[in-house]
């Protein structure tokens, strides 16, 4: 296996990319601890719109990471 390395893309580079597929996943840390929350998504204009379903676990409804990633 290789080690691996990582490059820097642009926006219009990550927004093609992006394009191509509508499922992903959505990664950050939170307290030490790694999220991962499994998204559908569209790229519109310079935007990457997601979709989470309200009752998923970090969904907007359960206060979970989602909703304080918005501010809320």
């Amino acid at each position: 296996m290789g080690t691996g390395h990582f490059i820097t893309l642009s926006e219009e580079e990550c927004l093609e990319l992006l394009s191509t597929r509508s499922a992903g996943r959505l990664a950050w840390t939170l307290d030490d601890d790694i999220e991962l929350m499994p998204v559908t998504h569209q790229v519109v204009g310079h935007s990457l719109v997601m979709r989470i379903a309200p009752n998923a676990p970090h969904g907007p409804h359960r206060g979970g990471a989602a909703d304080r990633l918005r501010g809320g």
